[in-house]
């Protein structure tokens, strides 16, 4: 890891407001150094610029209240929303990144462009590298909007794909069996799930929309961000 930590990938303003405990758990931990060494890196070192992960490991309790979907990669530590601090460059970032995976450069599971490029959604899970694209911002009607939102919120939980026969080689051999740590990452996040339910009392609650905003918003997240590549 030479451009992020996974202190900086776990850091929520959400989190620290609702007192939740966004600490990752090994196995996730592990899923953020794969991310990282697969993914973040190397676009940082082609795009040459400081890239600012907005929000990447979320336990349940921090996915529910930004509203995140259930079956989320961010819980396993498999996901990172992801911006350069405009627009302009997301857009810039979202082709470099498509261009990266073309040549071969990358293979990542899912790259979403959100709206208005406001920031990018990418994930890497070892045994699900379909390389899917979506732009939101393509889509040409309501209904094509409808459908993408369905398809999102539908994609196969983390695990659920994942054999022996198909993880990649190039992370599974340095990270050892990534079967065992993506379904370890999965029980704690079922775990921990069960633990905030039973933990929960009745803290002052928010919009989930609004929250959600500000967990994604660059610069009210991360305007002391210090890029240290």
């Amino acid at each position: 890891m030479q451009h992020f930590t996974i202190q900086e990938l776990s850091a929520s303003a959400t989190a620290e407001r609702l007192a939740i405990d966004n600490t990752p758990p090994r196995a996730a931990q592990r899923m953020l150094t794969i991310l990282v060494e697969q993914l973040l890196d190397p676009i940082r070192r082609r795009y040459g610029a400081p890239i600012i992960v907005t929000s990447g490991y979320r336990c349940p309790a921090l996915n529910t209240a930004v509203g995140g979907v259930a079956n989320s990669h961010h819980i396993v530590g498999c996901a990172a929303d992801i911006t350069t601090g405009s627009v302009e460059n997301n857009t810039m970032l979202f082709a470099l990144i498509i261009d990266m995976q073309t040549t071969y450069a990358i293979r990542f599971t899912q790259l979403i462009a959100e709206k208005d490029y406001r920031w990018l959604h990418i994930s890497y899970v070892p045994g699900m590298l379909r390389n899917q694209i979506i732009d939101v911002n393509a889509c040409a009607s309501e209904r094509n909007a409808s459908s993408l939102a369905i398809a999102q919120r539908t994609q196969p939980s983390v695990c659920d794909e994942v054999t022996n026969d198909n993880v990649n080689q190039s992370s599974g051999s340095q990270e050892g069996d990534v079967v065992a740590l993506l379904s370890e990452a999965k029980a704690s996040a079922v775990v921990n799930a069960k633990r905030s339910t039973r933990s929960r009392t009745d803290a002052p609650s928010a919009s989930a929309s609004a929250l959600s905003l500000e967990e994604k918003s660059a610069l009210t997240l991360k305007k002391d961000y210090q890029d240290s590549g």
